[in-house]
Parts: structure tokens; sequence; C-alpha cells
């Protein structure tokens, strides 16, 4: 199986190892790509990505990013650019994003393919389907782009303020936070969330499981991404182990 794991940055100076450490994390097999878009006059960057754009299923079957918007400097084509990638039959894992991995839309596809109706129906859901794909695209890489103007005026005004009354801001040297919630707080959400128990009756509203676990929404939200990144990593991985097994057993 080829993995490729892209990382992007707006300018040669800033650092990638939060998004390879992301992406090796999930997928210690990738192979890792990486742009330093530099927007000069010339608006000259790397040209790894147009090379990405431009495989097919036979030179690579999984592209990891950590988000959506790492995918193109410019948020207007990202759209684009994943339905063409969609089209050239790369699964694609988005680690912040994984409502936007396209093994999700392709179960859509399957299903429009599985329909019993006329070649013209099914172009015209065929259609709809891509059009749902760009709104939803679009949509998260809005709210990524807003959260991300946000989280960044927030923490200026916090560090203005702080120097203002002469706190110091940061952590010291050396010093490392660690949560002893984090374990158990994952077996709850695992044994009692909605998207990993069928039995209704094993099903707890998301207040109660905050209650149990003693941890706060962002906190629930953080962990509730972070199994759902490993549920899909295995699924993909799975999913491709099939397949190789499969084409042994035929090659034998």
């Amino acid at each position: 199986m080829r993995i490729v794991g892209y990382c992007s940055t707006t300018t040669y100076s800033q650092n990638v190892n939060t998004q390879k450490k992301a992406i090796l994390a999930a997928f210690p097999e990738a192979t890792i790509m990486i742009d330093h878009r530099n927007h000069d006059d010339d608006g000259l960057f790397e040209k790894k990505w147009d090379k990405i754009v431009s495989l097919n299923k036979m030179l690579v079957d999984v592209l990891v990013l950590e988000s959506v918007t790492r995918m193109k400097a410019e948020p207007d084509k990202i759209a684009a650019c994943y339905e063409k990638l969609y089209g050239n039959g790369v699964e694609m894992v988005f680690l912040k994003n994984p409502e936007l991995n396209s093994e999700i839309f392709r179960a859509a596809d399957q299903a429009v393919d599985a329909m019993e109706c006329d070649m013209d129906s099914m172009f015209r859901f065929k259609d709809l389907l891509r059009e749902i794909r760009k709104q939803q695209i679009e949509a998260v890489v809005k709210l990524s782009i807003e959260e991300l103007e946000s989280r960044s005026e927030l923490a200026k005004q916090s560090v203005k303020q702080a120097k203002e009354s002469g706190k110091t801001v940061g952590r010291k040297a050396g010093a490392k936070v660690t949560s002893t919630k984090e374990g158990p707080a994952k077996e709850l959400i695992k044994s009692h969330d909605k998207h990993f128990v069928k039995d209704p009756a094993e099903i707890w509203k998301t207040s109660r499981i905050m209650e149990e676990a003693g941890i706060s929404r962002p906190t629930y939200r953080k962990y509730l991404k972070d199994l759902m990144q490993e549920q899909v990593r295995m699924l993909v991985l799975n999913k491709f182990r099939q397949k190789q097994m499969a084409a042994k057993d035929a090659a034998n």
C-alpha cells in the first residue's frame, strides 16, 4: 500500500514538525512530502503538490493530510483539488476533518451505483453528490479559516494583556502537562457514545459522558476526534490489506 503524507507551510521559515508527527503517528509507513509556499511577487512555491494532484491510483493509494486546508494555498481551489484526486481514485484522510474523508463519500457513490434506475437518474444523483461534496468541503474550509483567525486574535490579545499586567507568558522551560483522565474518558466514549455503540440501551447523552469522565466539552470533542481518527485509520488499513491479500491469492 502506497501512503503519502503531505505537509505544507505558507513560508519557508515555518516548521512542519507538528504536521509530520501527526501524520506519522496515524500512518507510520507514510512517505512525507513537504511544500514550503512562498508568497512573493511571483507566487512561487515548490511543485510537490502539483505532482500529488497528478498522481493516480497506480502511484498512490492513500493521501494523508493534517487538515483539508493544507491541500492548497488558495481556499477557493481546495474543492476542485479534492474532486480531481477523488476522481483519480486516491483515498484521502484528513486527521482534523474526518468528516471529509473520501471513504465516506465513496460509500454514498457506491449506494447510487447499486440503485436500480435509468442512466439519466443516476447521472443526476452523481451530480448531486458532487455538489454536496463541494458544499461540505467549502463549509469546513471556511469554518477552519475563521477559527484559525479567531484563535490567533485571541492569543494576541491574551499575550498583550499578560505582558501589560507583568505576568510571565508561556510555561516554564521543561514543564510538562499530563492528564490522568484521558484513558478512562476515551474508554467511556467508546463504550457509550453514539458514534461507537449500536445498542440504544448503551448510548449515553454527551452531557452524561462528560460528567462521568469529569471532562469539559472541548476536551470531549478532542478525545472523540482522536478516537474517530484512529477508527478511520484502522478501516483504511484493513481495507487495503484485504485488497493486497486478494491480489496475492489471485496471483497464486
